[in-house]
């Protein structure tokens, strides 16, 4: 059956799938299934204990699959239950639940043995964005609440991969005004956890947009740039051609959603004091046309 938001996980040459929804938050599914890379083939397997489940999360730790969280069908309670899943007997087992609040669309990896579940929402209505990581222990069956730095953006399905096993990077997600488009390094070695920027160290970023003007055949590109990114006391907006940008305005929004920030521009640069837009965070610059058409969009640290 085809299905969306399923929760996976990989062991040895197999992957296992299940879980997820047809369509909506009233037809969920409980199957669960492993897909050979080598027969190219798939088998079914026990049902996921939890119930009809969508938006999951899962992982695998040696031999032993873990899997839980989510939403319910008919319910905007969210589960905190988690299962392993053992391989040689084809069975679940019911784990220590993860800390409340339960939630769904997260993020998970692997380190050191031992499984991290990340972000993500703790309703249905995906208006509580998370940015905090639980770590697994299953030496102890136990789970640890892990505070992350602030300036990591709350999102739901951040995008991890691992190099050696050993280095994680969160790439991009869901925001509330929508697509991330931010890299970070995540450190697992402290607690709280901290996050490292990897598109902001020792560069001046730029956001390029398209100008559409009905006398040119060609569109236009007009590049901004912030600096420094990350910012301390103060922070620059400069523009390379604030001609072209006539009646244009600057907008700064914090991670809510709320204009902290607006400036018409009129000229190449603008130097702000971070004070005016805000606390310590993760502030978005957006400009807008004549017409207030959104052109572009720039995500601004504030240290």
């Amino acid at each position: 059956m085809g299905r969306f938001d399923a929760a996976s996980f990989t062991i040895g040459n197999l992957a296992y799938l299940g879980t997820g929804s047809c369509k909506n938050r009233f037809c969920y599914y409980s199957d669960f299934w492993s897909y050979n890379t080598s027969t190219d083939t798939w088998t079914q397997l026990a049902n996921y204990p939890g119930g009809n489940t969508s938006a999951a999360v899962g992982f695998a730790i040696g031999n032993d699959g873990y899997l839980g969280g989510g939403g319910k069908p008919f319910s905007l309670v969210l589960s905190t239950a988690f299962y392993k899943y053992t391989v040689s007997t084809n069975s679940w087992a019911a784990i220590a639940s993860i800390p409340s609040p339960g939630v769904m669309a997260s993020s998970s990896f692997v380190k050191n043995n031992e499984g991290y579940v990340g972000c993500g929402i703790t309703n249905n209505s995906a208006t509580v964005l998370l940015n905090d990581y639980k770590k697994y222990d299953p030496s102890s069956n136990s789970w640890t609440s892990l505070t992350s730095n602030s300036n990591y953006s709350k999102s739901l399905s951040p995008n991890i991969t691992q190099i050696n096993d050993s280095v994680i990077y969160s790439i991009g997600g869901m925001g509330k005004r929508g697509e991330l488009t931010n890299v970070w390094r995540l450190k697992t070695s402290s607690t709280p956890c901290t996050h490292y920027d990897t598109i902001y160290v020792a560069v001046q970023d730029t956001l390029t947009f398209k100008i559409n003007i009905a006398s040119v055949a060609q569109p236009q590109f007009v590049g901004v740039k912030v600096y420094p990114n990350p910012a301390g006391s103060q922070v620059t907006i400069a523009i390379s051609d604030f001609t072209q940008l006539s009646n244009y305005t600057l907008k700064i929004y914090n991670t809510l959603g709320v204009e902290v920030f607006s400036q018409a521009v009129t000229a190449a640069t603008y130097t702000i004091n971070t004070s005016t837009i805000g606390v310590a965070g993760t502030y978005h610059l957006e400009v807008y046309d004549s017409l207030n058409a959104k052109r572009g969009r720039k995500t601004i640290i504030i240290q």
